[in-house]
């Protein structure tokens, strides 16, 4: 972590993390805890996220966004929740199977064309 990033002062922003119920995202929303941050949580799985809610004191949200109607409510939620948003951290994933519908697998650069 560079000296510039340990230095970062979140307290009273506004942070809201897709992906927040595992992995990365979960790391990042106890980092940005610990750092003061006011958080609202995104993730698909309403118990994990509600677990991260209540270790962290964040807003949860419930969204897959895989469902575009679904990523259209997170923003005016988290404004609710938690009002103005500082920073976003976009950490959520789409499966792969969900890209190989995309992009043919294997097809490298010439399927992105």
């Amino acid at each position: 972590m560079t000296t510039r990033l340990m230095a970062l002062d979140l307290r009273g922003a506004h942070v809201v993390i897709t992906g927040a119920t595992r992995g990365i995202g979960r790391a990042l929303a106890d980092e940005m805890t610990a750092r003061g941050a006011r958080l609202s949580l995104v993730g698909r799985d309403p118990r994990a996220l509600r677990e991260v809610a209540e270790a962290t004191g964040g807003a949860a949200i419930h969204a897959d966004l895989a469902d575009l109607s679904q990523v259209a409510t997170i923003l005016p939620s988290a404004r609710a929740a938690n009002g103005a948003v500082t920073v976003l951290m976009n950490n959520a994933a789409i499966g792969e199977m969900a890209v190989r519908n995309v992009i043919p697998y294997g097809a490298g650069k010439a399927g992105m064309k």
